[in-house]
Protein backbone atom coordinates (compact mmCIF):
# COMPACT_ATOMS: atom_id res chain seq x y z
CA UNK A 1 0.00 0.00 0.00
CA UNK A 2 0.82 3.84 -0.25
CA UNK A 3 -0.16 5.76 1.68
CA UNK A 4 -0.40 9.87 1.23
CA UNK A 5 0.10 12.09 4.24
CA UNK A 6 -0.19 15.86 5.10
CA UNK A 7 2.41 16.70 7.30
CA UNK A 8 1.09 20.29 8.14
CA UNK A 9 -2.45 19.07 9.44
CA UNK A 10 -0.59 15.57 10.65
CA UNK A 11 -3.55 13.35 8.68
CA UNK A 12 -3.70 10.72 5.90
CA UNK A 13 -5.34 12.54 2.59
CA UNK A 14 -5.13 9.23 0.55
CA UNK A 15 -4.32 5.34 -0.03
CA UNK A 16 -3.92 2.92 -2.78
CA UNK A 17 -3.92 -1.24 -2.21
CA UNK A 18 -1.63 -2.82 -4.01
CA UNK A 19 -3.59 -5.47 -6.17
CA UNK A 20 -7.22 -5.40 -6.37
CA UNK A 21 -8.16 -8.34 -9.00
CA UNK A 22 -11.60 -6.74 -9.54
CA UNK A 23 -10.13 -3.59 -10.73
CA UNK A 24 -9.83 -2.94 -14.30
CA UNK A 25 -6.27 -0.72 -14.46
CA UNK A 26 -4.88 -4.02 -12.54
CA UNK A 27 -2.14 -4.00 -14.42
CA UNK A 28 -0.47 -0.45 -13.02
CA UNK A 29 -0.23 -2.04 -9.52
CA UNK A 30 2.16 -3.86 -7.95
CA UNK A 31 1.05 -7.71 -8.26
CA UNK A 32 2.11 -9.67 -4.63
CA UNK A 33 4.80 -7.49 -4.58
CA UNK A 34 6.92 -5.57 -1.60
CA UNK A 35 7.49 -1.54 -2.38
CA UNK A 36 11.29 -1.43 -2.50
CA UNK A 37 11.57 2.44 -3.41
CA UNK A 38 9.57 5.58 -3.17
CA UNK A 39 10.77 8.31 -6.22
CA UNK A 40 8.93 11.92 -5.80
CA UNK A 41 8.85 14.11 -9.23
CA UNK A 42 7.26 17.24 -7.53
CA UNK A 43 8.06 18.85 -10.55
CA UNK A 44 6.11 16.61 -12.77
CA UNK A 45 3.70 15.99 -9.68
CA UNK A 46 3.95 12.35 -9.55
CA UNK A 47 5.47 9.75 -7.46
CA UNK A 48 7.16 6.80 -8.52
CA UNK A 49 7.30 2.91 -6.85
CA UNK A 50 9.64 -0.28 -7.70
CA UNK A 51 8.65 -3.37 -6.30
CA UNK A 52 9.91 -6.62 -6.37
CA UNK A 53 8.06 -9.87 -5.82
CA UNK A 54 7.14 -11.02 -2.17
CA UNK A 55 7.55 -14.54 -3.41
CA UNK A 56 10.96 -15.01 -4.84
CA UNK A 57 13.35 -12.04 -5.84
CA UNK A 58 14.14 -13.64 -8.98
CA UNK A 59 10.92 -13.90 -9.65
CA UNK A 60 9.71 -11.36 -13.04
CA UNK A 61 6.22 -11.17 -11.86
CA UNK A 62 6.27 -7.10 -10.58
CA UNK A 63 9.29 -5.82 -12.85
CA UNK A 64 7.91 -2.01 -13.42
CA UNK A 65 7.99 1.02 -12.00
CA UNK A 66 4.31 2.31 -11.26
CA UNK A 67 3.90 6.26 -11.70
CA UNK A 68 1.06 7.72 -9.75
CA UNK A 69 -0.28 11.22 -9.77
CA UNK A 70 1.27 12.87 -6.26
CA UNK A 71 -2.20 14.43 -6.15
CA UNK A 72 -4.53 11.94 -5.90
CA UNK A 73 -2.62 8.68 -6.00
CA UNK A 74 -4.62 7.56 -9.69
CA UNK A 75 -2.26 5.10 -11.46
CA UNK A 76 -0.70 6.64 -15.06
CA UNK A 77 0.76 3.78 -17.19
CA UNK A 78 3.47 2.22 -15.66
CA UNK A 79 7.42 1.67 -16.80
CA UNK A 80 7.71 -1.00 -18.09
CA UNK A 81 11.13 -2.82 -19.21
CA UNK A 82 13.34 -4.74 -16.68
CA UNK A 83 13.69 -8.35 -16.69
CA UNK A 84 12.84 -8.86 -12.81
CA UNK A 85 12.73 -6.79 -10.05
CA UNK A 86 13.37 -3.27 -9.34
CA UNK A 87 15.33 -1.97 -6.28
CA UNK A 88 16.35 1.47 -6.58
CA UNK A 89 15.23 4.75 -8.01
CA UNK A 90 16.20 7.70 -8.56
CA UNK A 91 15.49 10.95 -10.84
CA UNK A 92 17.99 12.85 -12.98
CA UNK A 93 16.82 16.68 -12.65
CA UNK A 94 18.81 18.18 -15.10
CA UNK A 95 17.29 16.30 -17.96
CA UNK A 96 14.36 14.95 -16.63
CA UNK A 97 14.87 11.36 -16.42
CA UNK A 98 14.20 8.50 -14.12
CA UNK A 99 16.71 5.78 -13.20
CA UNK A 100 16.12 2.56 -12.22
CA UNK A 101 18.33 0.20 -11.06
CA UNK A 102 17.08 -4.12 -10.16
CA UNK A 103 17.93 -7.58 -10.27
CA UNK A 104 18.93 -7.90 -13.61
CA UNK A 105 22.39 -6.08 -13.26
CA UNK A 106 20.86 -3.41 -15.77
CA UNK A 107 20.71 0.69 -15.08
CA UNK A 108 17.28 1.48 -16.94
CA UNK A 109 17.27 4.96 -18.04
CA UNK A 110 13.61 6.59 -18.45
CA UNK A 111 11.55 9.66 -19.98
CA UNK A 112 8.64 9.60 -17.57
CA UNK A 113 6.90 11.94 -20.26
CA UNK A 114 6.00 9.60 -22.61
CA UNK A 115 6.69 6.27 -20.34
CA UNK A 116 9.37 4.83 -22.17
CA UNK A 117 12.76 3.45 -21.86
CA UNK A 118 15.61 5.54 -23.96
CA UNK A 119 18.50 3.36 -22.77
CA UNK A 120 19.88 0.01 -20.74
CA UNK A 121 23.40 0.78 -19.32
CA UNK A 122 24.94 -2.52 -19.33
CA UNK A 123 28.33 -3.74 -17.55
CA UNK A 124 27.48 -5.34 -14.00
CA UNK A 125 27.65 -8.95 -13.26
CA UNK A 126 25.34 -8.99 -10.15
CA UNK A 127 22.23 -7.66 -8.74
CA UNK A 128 22.27 -4.01 -8.43
CA UNK A 129 21.59 -2.42 -5.29
CA UNK A 130 21.26 1.38 -6.11
CA UNK A 131 21.74 3.88 -8.91
CA UNK A 132 21.93 7.55 -8.16
CA UNK A 133 23.03 11.00 -10.15
CA UNK A 134 25.43 12.76 -8.87
CA UNK A 135 23.72 16.47 -9.29
CA UNK A 136 25.63 18.74 -11.27
CA UNK A 137 27.09 16.79 -13.42
CA UNK A 138 26.38 14.64 -16.25
CA UNK A 139 27.50 11.26 -14.63
CA UNK A 140 25.21 8.92 -12.46
CA UNK A 141 26.98 5.52 -10.16
CA UNK A 142 25.58 2.37 -9.78
CA UNK A 143 26.92 -0.22 -7.49
CA UNK A 144 26.23 -4.12 -7.33
CA UNK A 145 25.57 -6.77 -4.58
CA UNK A 146 29.66 -8.14 -5.16
CA UNK A 147 30.74 -4.07 -4.37
CA UNK A 148 31.37 -3.34 -8.06
CA UNK A 149 31.09 0.34 -8.61
CA UNK A 150 30.35 1.96 -11.88
CA UNK A 151 30.48 5.80 -12.58
CA UNK A 152 28.69 6.20 -16.20
CA UNK A 153 28.87 9.42 -18.26
CA UNK A 154 24.67 9.69 -19.35
CA UNK A 155 25.95 11.87 -22.62
CA UNK A 156 27.91 8.77 -24.00
CA UNK A 157 26.03 5.81 -21.97
CA UNK A 158 29.42 4.70 -21.11
CA UNK A 159 31.28 3.64 -18.51
CA UNK A 160 34.08 6.07 -17.70
CA UNK A 161 35.41 4.56 -13.98
CA UNK A 162 34.83 1.38 -12.46
CA UNK A 163 36.36 0.69 -8.93
CA UNK A 164 35.59 -2.02 -6.32
CA UNK A 165 34.81 -2.31 -2.18
CA UNK A 166 36.92 -5.51 -1.87
CA UNK A 167 36.71 -7.47 1.51
CA UNK A 168 32.97 -7.49 1.82
CA UNK A 169 30.46 -9.90 1.66
CA UNK A 170 27.85 -8.79 0.09
CA UNK A 171 27.19 -4.67 -0.62
CA UNK A 172 22.98 -4.01 0.20
CA UNK A 173 22.90 -0.10 -0.50
CA UNK A 174 24.16 2.69 -2.06
CA UNK A 175 24.47 6.55 -1.18
CA UNK A 176 26.50 9.50 -2.74
CA UNK A 177 27.35 12.47 -1.06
Amino acid sequence: MVHMYDVQQLREVGMREGYTPAKKDEDYYHKDAVITDLLPIPELGLLASAGMSSRSPQSSSDNKICLWRMDTLQPKPPLIGHDRGVYSLDWYADNHLILSAGLDHDVMIWNPHVNKKIFALKGHNHSLVGVKWMPGTNQIISGDISGMFRVWDVRTFATIQTFNCPGLNEINCLAVT
